[in-house]
């Protein structure tokens, strides 16, 4: 037998010394098969574990499995599936963490784990429900150090939004939270209790405003966003200085110059106009461009406002086109046009809530004008608003 191995390694020696009798490529590609053979086992039982233990399959398990790599021997995987499950977590839950974060298998359970389960536990006042649903939609905060990230910034969040039950409530709403240090937050957030921003406004920037993230952005940026906000007479302590400010730093601290105030220049807006628009509603340069663009071209071309008549009243380009504005004013276009009207102003229609628009406009005609219903659900198409009240004018 030891005469047979060392034959055998004497040959392997003269194959790789002596002038090959294969193309280069084909040795390599051989050489690769043996070794990807040699690992087929390891990987086997990593998708074999995700398989069965964690229900993982199809695309999520390539993905996962791909990630990961562990052997029968090795006792992490299992250890780690027994730890969660000590906490509560399902297999469904299972599923959705490791399928996210397949290399959680190979952390140590007992001194990784556990201390950072422990203490998220504590932040969520011991309700399990809380701690899997934090860690089911961000599974990398317990790849993050408790010591250098979890207990600073979770301190920090509390102290910025009152308590740790609005913590949990933000860390629920918002994965951005779980994937900036703190350091990068704190400075944003001082600057707002400096300046008396109420714990409710803070915790509207961490959770309300997802894709612009404004408390998020360099602190510089930031501070001058702030500044200029209250600048123009926004109160520290109202919502609209929350909407101002996310406002300015998506048009990076510049109004008059950013796509939205580009866009309603070319409707006619002046400077002023555009100005007082972003004071009586910074909302208005929230939205997207698109839908932007669609409102003002409908108040404009088909109920004929004017651009100072849009900006006394900015508020309507919160509304939803297709499920207030347009349904609306078909109803009061069949009111109009069998003469039975109120002396209302549309504004003052538009403004009303789904209920009293019903009860006022709809279900008061629909015996004498069944068309009213249709008009309310979209089945009659709203040609030109010919409906004129008492307007107020501007």
């Amino acid at each position: 037998m030891i005469m047979l191995h060392s034959l055998c390694k004497c040959k392997w020696k003269t194959l790789l010394i002596s002038k090959p009798q294969m193309p280069i490529s084909t040795f390599a590609m051989i050489l690769r098969n043996y070794r990807t053979k040699r690992q087929a086992p390891s990987s086997d039982f990593t998708r074999s574990f995700l398989k069965n233990k964690c229900r993982i399959s199809g695309k999520k398990l390539v993905s996962a499995s791909g990630r990961v790599s562990f052997g029968l021997t090795d006792k992490r995987p299992c250890a780690v599936l027994q730890l969660l499950r000590r906490f509560g977590f399902s297999v469904k839950h299972f599923t959705r963490i490791i399928s996210y974060d397949s290399r959680l298998l190979r952390c140590d359970a007992q001194k990784t784990l556990e201390p950072k389960l422990d203490f998220l536990l504590s932040v969520c006042n011991n309700r399990e429900m809380d701690l899997h649903k934090i860690v089911s939609i961000s599974p990398c905060i317990l790849h993050r150090s408790l010591d250098e990230y979890l207990v600073p910034t979770l301190n920090l969040l509390a102290s910025a939004l009152g308590n740790y039950k609005n913590v949990v409530i933000a860390l629920k709403r918002s994965t951005l939270l779980l994937k900036s240090r703190a350091s990068s937050v704190s400075p944003n957030v001082k600057l707002l209790q400096t300046l008396g921003v109420p714990h409710s406004r803070i915790f509207r920037l961490i959770i309300g405003y997802r894709a612009t993230a404004p408390l998020y952005r360099c602190s510089d940026e930031f501070r001058i966003a702030v500044l200029k906000a209250m600048e123009m007479g926004f109160d520290p302590k109202s919502s609209s200085l929350v909407n101002a400010v996310t406002a300015l730093l998506m048009c990076n601290n510049d109004l008059l110059h950013g796509i939205k105030s580009k866009l309603f220049r070319s409707f006619g807006f002046s400077e002023d106009e555009i100005i007082f628009v972003f004071k009586k509603q910074p909302l208005c340069f929230i939205l997207s461009a698109g839908r932007t663009r669609r409102i003002v071209e409908f108040l404009m071309n088909k109920l004929c406002w004017s651009p100072s008549r849009i900006a006394f009243s900015p508020n309507v380009m919160l509304y939803s086109l297709e499920k207030r504005t347009i349904p609306r004013c078909s109803v009061l276009q069949v009111l109009g046009s069998r003469n039975i009207i109120s002396n209302r102003s549309l504004l003052s229609v538009l403004v009303m809530t789904e209920r009293e628009f019903l009860k006022d406009f709809v279900v008061e005609h629909q015996d004498k004008v069944p068309e009213v219903m249709d008009a309310y659900q979209g089945k009659i198409v709203f040609d030109v608003y010919n409906f004129h009240p008492v307007e107020e004018t501007k």
